[in-house]
């Protein structure tokens, strides 16, 4: 039954619920995305119009484009939007009550964090100087909203915390923390690299940029594997999956960009995302 299912490790989507309905396609939406590139899918690839984005893009384009600052806040704002609406809405209903143990509460938290982080990454850490398809704002925002919604619902569906389960409450705490606060040392290393006035790409040093291509993505996946665990649901695993390809492929285009465009500077014994194994 279903109540058997819900009282397992995860949650299974119930197909008769539309809400649950939409997100499923949503994510399979996104793992076609997220297997676009490997599988050179048209118009989705990283060089493919939808989801031309960063230094990977190609000039191919499906839309008007806008400045990348503004693209890349779109892609965030909405989901931490979504994250305070929830963290809202669970506090009139418990009138700051028993906060430690409500897991609808810590998954709202951690959404509002992780996407408010990345807002204002976008809006004051990063330094871009192009633009980007404002298809690719639209798509990704979407994605990153439907995300952000269906894991502050799930969560809030899943039993509290127990005494039985503080192992695993601080374990998620302490993987969130350390996936949040490895991704923002890592961006703000990559902030540094140029001057004001600098527009030449430069080798990255300091942090796991010695060992990896992309160690931000790493901490990103980290972040995202705790709030998936606060979700125990399966769509938000599949989702979870997706990200971890998306972001894989991303370390890979990254390896292989430093490789071509700074020849003779940067280290070839460095991986693509995790220290000496991938």
């Amino acid at each position: 039954t279903n109540d058997t299912l819900t009282m397992t490790f995860c949650t299974y989507p119930d197909l008769s619920n539309t809400f649950d309905l939409v997100i499923l396609i949503c994510c399979l939406l996104f793992h076609i995305t997220a297997f676009s590139n490997i599988l050179q899918i048209p118009f989705l690839k990283r060089s493919g119009g939808l989801f031309d984005y960063s230094k990977f893009a190609s000039n191919v384009s499906l839309s008007p484009n806008v400045p990348s600052r503004l693209g890349m806040t779109m892609f965030y704002l909405p989901s931490a939007l979504v994250g305070f609406y929830f963290l809202s809405l669970w506090w009139e209903d418990n009138e700051g009550g028993d906060h430690p143990k409500s897991r609808g509460a810590l998954g709202a938290i951690m959404v509002t964090v992780h996407f408010t982080k990345r807002t204002l990454e976008s809006l004051f850490l990063h330094k871009y100087s192009g633009s980007m398809p404002v298809s690719s704002s639209v798509n990704v925002s979407f994605g990153y909203a439907a995300v952000a919604a269906s894991m502050c619902i799930y969560s809030s569906k899943r039993e509290s915390f127990g005494l039985d389960d503080v192992y695993m409450k601080y374990f998620i705490l302490i993987a969130f923390a350390i996936g949040e606060i490895g991704n923002l040392h890592h961006h703000y290393l990559l902030s540094t690299l140029r001057k004001p006035g600098e527009k030449e790409y430069k080798v990255p040093h300091g942090g796991l940029f010695e060992y990896v291509a992309a160690p931000h993505y790493l901490f990103e996946i980290i972040a995202f594997m705790s709030m998936t665990i606060i979700a125990q649901h399966m769509t938000i695993f599949l989702y979870f999956v997706a990200v971890v390809v998306y972001l894989c492929d991303r370390a890979v285009a990254q390896s292989e960009w430093n490789r071509e465009n700074l020849k003779g500077k940067y280290p070839l014994h460095r991986k693509h995302i995790v220290p000496f194994i991938f």
